[in-house]
């Protein structure tokens, strides 16, 4: 009787807990991942962390593994069951993907490094021009592998001197001004050197009075070449005359000779 009850309440709990293992029952097999990024920016020498996901959520094997496309640019420094840490090593750009050990689904981030401007600089803090002067000034960027290497130049008085994109500056007029080198990266990184615009220019008064000069110089040449034709083909009496305009030429000047150039051809008309 004893017998009987064990055998009875062991069968009762076998066909409580046992569940019949289904012949047909079959693996699920992942479709596909999903990475939490599809791009990024990063300084040169942070981190951020990257996340996957498995398709689908009941997928059997969840497995991944992380691979850097250039570990000049970003390394993978820690892996997890669905993440993994990234840091940045280098300027540039790189893929990071997530492969799924089943199937070998794929999905990448990219992964751009930028290294920020430190400094810039000039090799000269102070400059003499004169107006109308070129000078073309040179200004340099730290760390040279920086990502943005784009200056704005800029001049702090435009009347006295300018500058163009390039950092050629013109020199107009008496004064200081300074030429300004700007990182495109950041206003508050620059340099600058102050120009000194000297005295030494030529006012439209002076350049007109030079022209002037030098047309009476001119006419005053002709002049005494013509006189000297004349009294060379005048007679004894003229010659005397010339040795007298000669004595007046050399001491009276340009006005004297003009005077005297008149006279002779009025004596040429009467004649």
């Amino acid at each position: 009787m004893r017998h009987t009850i064990i055998t009875l309440i062991a069968v009762f709990f076998i066909f409580i807990f046992y569940k019949p293992v289904n012949a047909d029952s079959k693996d699920i097999e992942a479709t596909g991942v999903v990475i939490s990024d599809s791009q990024i920016e990063m300084i040169i020498g942070t981190t951020e962390q990257l996340t996957a996901r498995v398709q689908p959520d009941e997928a059997t094997n969840k497995n991944i593994y992380w691979i850097s496309g250039d570990e000049e640019v970003v390394t993978v420094q820690t892996r997890g069951a669905s993440s993994a840490e990234i840091r940045a090593e280098g300027g540039g750009e790189a893929w990071v993907t997530v492969v799924t050990e089943d199937q070998n689904w794929r999905a990448s981030c990219k992964v751009t490094v930028i290294v920020p401007v430190s400094r810039v600089y000039m090799r000269q803090a102070e400059l003499n021009l004169n107006p109308g002067q070129e000078y073309q000034f040179e200004a340099f960027i730290e760390p040279g592998n920086a990502t943005n290497q784009v200056l704005n130049w800029a001049s702090s008085d435009n009347r006295i001197v300018g500058v163009d994109t390039k950092g050629l500056a013109e020199a107009y007029k008496p004064g200081t001004a300074r030429i300004v080198a700007r990182s495109d990266e950041n206003d508050n990184i620059y340099a600058f050197c102050t120009v000194t615009v000297g005295g030494n220019e030529e006012t439209g008064a002076e350049t007109l009075d030079k022209a002037v000069e030098q047309e009476l110089e001119q006419d005053v040449g002709l002049h005494e070449e013509e006189v000297e034709e004349t009294f060379e083909a005048s007679d004894e009496e003229n010659q005397g005359i010339e040795v007298g305009l000669n004595h007046l030429l050399i001491g009276g000047g340009a006005t004297i000779i003009l005077l005297l150039s008149a006279i002779t051809i009025i004596t040429k008309r009467s004649r």
